[in-house]
Parts: structure tokens; sequence; C-alpha cells
């Protein structure tokens, strides 16, 4: 039996596009005893883990910036976690190294962000981490093709702006 073959819609696709937004509730307890609430997403957007790879990579450009050491590779960990929640949940974390660092710190001094993470899809969590190891292998590529293309705008830039100077030096000459 095979199955039916039918023609992709524009409904179609909404209605798969949607499912990606599906989200799930997830209830924290504070440390007053009060309950939390943050949404989760039960998905994770192609789209969104790509972003995900790139805020990770720069920011761990960022972080190897100041050395490698014992509180890097700690605060590199809490980088990857604090990322993860920034781009699949409802709470909103900035994207400056110091206040990641800083949010991660009070979310695992107040006990709620290994709930947190629990919280995850363990196969969008897996997913996740292919997709931005390939991203993050590729990364040196895509910026040298980048940085190709910003110098080759540069020399173009010098070329114009070197005619310029040599027609206002030579409108200086004949005066």
């Amino acid at each position: 039996m095979s199955k039916k073959v039918k023609n992709l819609t524009l409904n179609d696709v909404i209605k798969y596009d949607k499912k990606l937004d599906e989200k799930k509730k997830v209830n924290l307890t504070l440390p007053d005893g009060s309950i939390a609430t943050i949404l989760v997403d039960t998905e994770f957007r192609p789209t969104k883990i790509s972003k995900f790879a790139l805020e990770y990579g720069i920011v761990m450009e960022e972080v190897k910036e100041k050395g490698i050491d014992q509180d890097t590779l700690t605060n590199a960990m809490l980088v990857e976690n604090m990322l993860l929640i920034r781009n699949f949940t409802s709470l909103e974390i900035p994207l400056s190294i110091a206040e990641i660092i800083a949010y991660a710190q009070r979310l695992v001094d107040l006990e709620i962000l290994e709930p947190i993470l629990k919280s995850f899809d363990e196969e969008q969590v897996n997913k996740l981490n292919r997709i931005t190891k390939k991203t993050l292998d590729n990364l040196p590529l895509l910026q040298n093709k980048i940085t190709n293309v910003f110098e080759n705008i540069a020399l173009k830039n010098m070329d114009f702006n070197v005619e310029e100077e040599v027609d206002t030096d030579a409108a200086i000459q004949e005066s």
C-alpha cells in the first residue's frame, strides 16, 4: 500500500508552520515558594537554531578573547545554556556576554536553571547541538567569504576615492 500523494498548498505550509510555534508552559518554583511560568518551544525552528548557532559563535569568540581558564570554560557552558533559554523560551536574556553570565549565575543561585533546562525536549536539544556543531565548523569558511566581500567593496571604494583625490589635486594645480 502506497501513501496518497497530494499537491502541497500554501494552507499546508501554514498548517505545518504553526506546529513549529507550539509552546508548553513550565512552572518554576521561586525561592519564596511562589510559582512563575515561562513558555518553552516544543519544536526548535531551523531558523531559530541558525540564530542560536550564530549567536553562540559570536559570544564564544568574545569568551576566547579573554583567554581559556577555568572561569572561561565554566562561563562558556553557562553561555550555551543561556542562549538556549534566550532563543527557545519566553525568558528575555540579553546578548551581552557580561549580562548573560550575570543572569546565568542568578538562575543557578535561585536553583531554577536546571528545571528550565530539563523542560526542553532531549531530541530537540540533540538536533540543536548537531546543527550548531556543523554551523560552527563552517563558520571560518563563512567568515572568510564575508571578509572577502567586504574587502572587495572597500577596494572598490578606495579606487573610487583615489580617482576623486587625483582629480581634486589636478584641479588645484591648474588654478
